[in-house]
């Protein structure tokens, strides 16, 4: 398995991130549309008895919200578009809400969530984070080639943080009903080595290690509920993978589940709260 995970990962993977951090759009944009609509069809699956049809209607009804996403980033920036801009960054922090709720969620699992609650549950997972993948060369983020990069290191190091520390002293379940895998001391080793690799990347490129460091605990702990929640779904569904399109890995939902709940965190506060400097 480790073997496959690895083949994937080279092959797949990294080549997939590399063209939505580097190509110029639509490149982006276009593949995570084609990304987040088929993470919207492994969505649909963890609704209790929902038909062909209606996983059709749920997968394309999430299509329609991020064609409206990709509307309003054209308006946004072309001239008098701060409305839409607004709009944008409302998501953002509605998404940022969303995460502190979903938090107590795992928490409390079990519990049956209503349908509508699933439904919309997956709305703010794909939504947002395909917002974050299709504003990647707007001139009004900071610096999006690079919000991007960092997104995926904080990520990649929380998860390998907590993989190493969690299988060496891990003892102190996080939220064994959801993941049982998952340990406090894992996770406070994810958090150690992705602090370590900010605080690199920070004085690399001359960053305020004060302003920046908080955020990269908000960041990390967000990612970290992003892949608790998609694991709670999973296991309210009954099952382990959301899909196949990445052998050893799953879906894009089980690769891409704590980019997508970390990457509109950390561009919500860059863009609502100017937390980075725009230069």
């Amino acid at each position: 398995m480790l073997k496959t995970r690895i083949i994937s990962a080279v092959t797949m993977v990294f080549p997939l991130i590399i063209l939505l951090v580097f190509a110029p759009q639509p490149i982006p944009l276009i593949l995570g549309l084609l990304l987040y609509t088929l993470a919207s069809w492994e969505w649909s699956r963890v609704v209790p008895s929902v038909t062909q049809g209606g996983r059709i209607g749920i997968t394309l009804g999430y299509v329609a919200l991020m064609l409206l996403v990709v509307f309003a980033i054209h308006k946004a920036n072309a001239p008098g578009g701060d409305l839409y801009f607004m709009a944008l960054g409302a998501l953002l922090l509605v998404t940022m809400i969303w995460w502190v709720a979903a938090t107590a969620c795992v928490f409390r699992f079990p519990f049956t969530p209503p349908n509508w609650l699933i439904v919309v549950t997956g709305a703010l997972i794909i939504v947002p984070a395909f917002a974050v993948l299709a504003q990647a060369n707007s001139v009004q983020w900071w610096h999006p080639a690079k919000l991007l990069i960092f997104t995926f290191l904080l990520v990649w190091a929380a998860d390998i943080g907590a993989y190493f520390v969690g299988k060496s002293i891990g003892k102190n379940k996080l939220a064994p009903l959801v993941s049982p895998g998952k340990t406090w001391e894992g996770l406070i080793g994810g958090l150690i080595l992705a602090l370590l690799v900010a605080a690199g990347i920070g004085l690399a490129f001359d960053q305020d290690l004060v302003r920046l460091l908080p955020l990269v605990v908000i960041v990390v702990l967000a990612s970290v509920v992003g892949d608790l929640t998609v694991s709670l779904y999973k296991r309210h569904a009954g099952i382990k993978d959301m899909g196949k399109l990445f052998p050893g890995h799953g879906g894009v939902l089980d690769r891409f589940d704590s980019f997508s709940a970390a990457a509109p965190v950390l561009h919500g506060l860059v863009a609502i709260f100017s937390v980075l400097p725009a230069s």
